[in-house]
């Protein structure tokens, strides 16, 4: 009788195990600054699995009429492959890309200018699941405001989020340093200081998410994008855990029958 309790107990663990770990962002994010004659930005041998993310974030001093940026990189997907562009502008313009990896192997992310006059600061992640997991985009928001005293993202979620990592990209003309949200990391602290922020928190839970990051002077323009990545079962469970269901399961079976 003991051991069949013992068989149910383990079973029912295994059954209500969670199937969903925390997103993990790979090592630190790398930090670029555009090319002083070409106004091109290139993070050189990325090395990243398939099924990662790699997000680029850009915050620029030129408008699109200025100079809109374009995102490239090598590999067997191509120039494009997956990858997903969002952009917003007010006198300046800040940007995020994001590319699903299909083959594993390591590449050159680009952020390319027709404008090389282009001052701007970008930040490349790695973000990576865990076994059995894809990662998806919760939700995307962006600002821009003629008039504005921060910079103030929100996002909104299909269902309550246990963990998931935002990152996000702002500049302001005028508005000269950031104070950094508290939720939040910035990678390059000197690009925050002078009116170009970027920043990701890799704590963001619930069914809603907000960033501020107020500025010194104000009010002054702002533009500011981002986007929360998370992660979902796949549809094919993880071999573990289904040879050790799998395995309960015969030996309840067989010790039912025996004698």
């Amino acid at each position: 009788m003991k051991s069949r309790l013992f068989y149910c107990l383990a079973l029912g663990l295994l059954l209500s195990a969670p199937l969903h770990a925390s997103i993990t962002l790979v090592g630190s994010p790398q930090i670029a600054s555009d090319n002083a004659t070409t106004g091109n930005t290139t993070f050189s041998g990325v090395t990243v699995m398939a099924g990662d993310y790699v997000v680029v974030a850009t915050a620029s001093n030129k408008s699109f009429a200025q100079n809109q940026l374009t995102y490239s990189w090598s590999g067997t997907e191509g120039s494009s492959g997956v990858s997903t562009s969002l952009s917003v502008e007010q006198s300046f313009a800040s940007y995020l890309s994001y590319t699903s990896v299909i083959t594993a192997g390591t590449y050159d992310f680009n952020v390319l200018a027709a404008n090389s006059t282009l001052t701007a600061s970008s930040a490349l992640y790695i973000l990576r699941s865990g076994a059995g997991e894809t990662i998806t985009v919760a939700n995307t928001a962006s600002q821009a405001s003629a008039s504005a005293s921060a910079a103030n993202l929100s996002y909104l979620f299909g269902s309550n989020l246990t963990s998931a990592m935002a990152i996000e990209a702002a500049t302001t003309r005028f508005g000269g340093a950031f104070t950094l949200d508290s939720n939040y990391i910035t990678p390059n602290s000197t690009a925050a200081s002078s009116g170009r922020l970027l920043s990701y928190s890799t704590g963001v839970t619930g069914s809603t998410w907000s960033s501020s990051n107020p500025f010194t002077t104000t009010p002054s323009d702002i533009a500011a994008i981002g986007a929360v990545f998370t992660t979902t079962a796949s549809l094919t469970p993880e071999p573990s855990r289904t040879l050790l269901l799998a395995a309960g399961l015969v030996a309840m079976i067989l010790r039912h029958r025996r004698p």
